[in-house]
C-alpha cells in the first residue's frame, strides 16, 4: 500500500472500508503511531456505511483526559484480503492506528509529497512470526 506525506508532513494512506452490506467507500487516513486502535472515522461516514455499533472504548487523550468513544464493526480491504476491524467514531477524521499496522513494515520519506509505504512483514519460518 502506497501513500504520501502531505505539505504539513502528515503520512496519509488510502483505504477501502466495507459496511455490512459489502458496500465499499474509499478514504484517505492519517497514520497515527500514538493510537493503538485500528481506525477512527467521522460519525457521518460511519452512518453512511451503516456500520453496526459493537460497544464503547475508553481512550486516554494526549492531555491525559479519559474519553469514551462508540466503536463500530467494519471490514477493511487489507493487502487483498477482507479484515474485520473496529472503528472508533471521532470528529477528528480518519486515522490508522498501530493495531491495523501490526505485522507490517512502515517506511516514509519525510518531506512534502514523500512516499509512505506499508508492506506486510515477511514471516520468519523458524519462529512463525
Amino acid at each position: 500500500m502506497t501513500g504520501q506525506v502531505t505539505a504539513d508532513l502528515e503520512a496519509m494512506v488510502p483505504l477501502r472500508l466495507l459496511g455490512p452490506d459489502r458496500r465499499a467507500r474509499e478514504l484517505t487516513a492519517l497514520i497515527d503511531t500514538g493510537f493503538n486502535g485500528y481506525l477512527t472515522a467521522p460519525g457521518g461516514f460511519i452512518e453512511a456505511l451503516a456500520l453496526p455499533l459493537c460497544g464503547h472504548t475508553e481512550v486516554e487523550l494526549g492531555d491525559g483526559q479519559l474519553v469514551s468513544f462508540p466503536t463500530f464493526e467494519a471490514l477493511v480491504e487489507w493487502f487483498g484480503q477482507k479484515r474485520e476491524i473496529t472503528v472508533l467514531a471521532s470528529a477528528g477524521g480518519f486515522m490508522v492506528g498501530m493495531s491495523l499496522l501490526r505485522g507490517c513494515r512502515l517506511s516514509m520519506d519525510i518531506e512534502p509529497e514523500g512516499l509512505v509505504d506499508v508492506v506486510p512483514r515477511a514471516k520468519d519460518p523458524a519462529t512463525n512470526h
